[in-house]
């Protein structure tokens, strides 16, 4: 089989991490030293690490959006500033965030970039 069909199976079963380690080795000239169970072994050793870092940023993410509903930051008066490439669900989280620490007794404000600077302008 051909190297970029096979790379495309991969990350089509969402091995990522394989596909990736795949590549590196038809790179290495002394990878055939190995014999295939060597081989096999360190594809999957990086699949097993890639999805594991997957799951721990994961996990941070959700522990960081933990810490922003509680709304400990804004009892201690700091702000929160949103940024991400667009349709990555700014104005969703900036809502629920919002809408939660109304719930709390907080008032809320809500600018988009453009409005913010000419409000500060």
């Amino acid at each position: 089989m051909l190297p970029q069909p096979t790379l495309e199976r991969l990350r089509a079963l969402r091995l990522d991490g394989m596909a990736q380690a795949l590549e590196e080795q038809r790179r290495q000239r002394d990878i055939t030293d190995l014999d295939f169970e060597e081989r096999f072994a360190l594809l999957v050793e990086r699949q097993w690490l890639w999805k594991e870092n997957r799951g721990l940023t994961t996990r941070l993410k959700r522990a960081q959006i933990e810490q922003l509903r509680a709304s400990r930051w804004i009892e201690e008066h700091r702000n929160c500033l949103i940024t991400g490439p667009t349709g990555s669900g700014k104005t969703y989280l900036a809502c629920a965030l919002a809408h939660q620490a109304c719930r709390q007794g907080h008032r809320t404000i809500y600018y988009y970039a453009p409005k913010l600077f000419r409000a500060l302008q």
